[in-house]
């Protein structure tokens, strides 16, 4: 299960939020080797966090965060259309019906088991989220090895401009545009299982932000 983190509801999850920045420092800032403009030492983090996007959260056994994603509309201010487009050599799209994503990884620190489960839920969760929008299509700069499983499962990739190694990167990516097929469902349960009963949304169940939340003094 994901939890999704809307902007309306960043102040009941200040702990929780702060656990996926320190998270996302180790693996992007850490290990990956990322150089990130406002690198705290501590936290990983943008101005885009503040801005439009949806936050998702998952979870390990012991409760501790094992993996997250930012999930931005295309037409708000976005990482990839407003910081990395300055290094792609042809335009971002950018529509309604399309999702920007970043900062998608899962704690490399834990069993693999957990870090398996973890980006499962993850992605069933994002398939969640695409649905409940109207979200057709995804954004996002991906390796060549992220891009495969989805194209093995049938899903259509566009690749938007030459390949690029950002600073820090030991291999080069691709801006691209997914999208399902015909086939819809059939592609995402090929592609990573069942969607549907992953997501956890504030929204359709309050509690969510009692069980999971900072606790308030009454």
């Amino acid at each position: 299960m994901a939890l999704v983190i809307r902007p309306q509801h960043r102040d009941r999850f200040h702990s929780l939020l702060g656990e996926m920045h320190r998270l996302r420092r180790r693996v992007f800032v850490e290990r990956l080797g990322w150089r990130i403009p406002g690198d705290d030492g501590v936290h990983e983090a943008d101005d885009f966090d503040a801005g439009a996007c949806l936050h998702l959260v998952t979870f390990a056994p012991d409760g501790r965060v094992a993996g997250c994603s930012r999930l931005t509309p295309s037409l708000e201010p976005n990482v990839t259309c407003n910081v990395l487009q300055a290094q792609i050599d042809k335009p971002l799209p950018r529509a309604e019906d399309i999702i920007e994503v970043s900062r998608l990884c899962v704690d490399h620190e834990m069993p693999e088991e957990v870090r398996r489960e973890a980006l499962k839920d993850l992605r069933l969760s994002q398939f969640e989220l695409y649905r409940k929008h109207g979200w057709n299509k995804v954004l996002c700069v991906a390796y060549v090895r992220s891009m495969q499983p989805w194209i093995r499962a049938g899903g259509q990739v566009e690749i938007i401009g030459s390949p690029t190694t950002f600073p820090g990167d030991k291999e080069p990516s691709f801006a691209v545009l997914m999208a399902g097929t015909d086939e819809g469902d059939a592609v995402v349960e090929r592609h990573v299982g069942r969607v549907g009963g992953r997501l956890l949304d504030p929204l359709v169940d309050p509690q969510l932000i009692h069980r999971f939340g900072d606790q308030r003094a009454a």
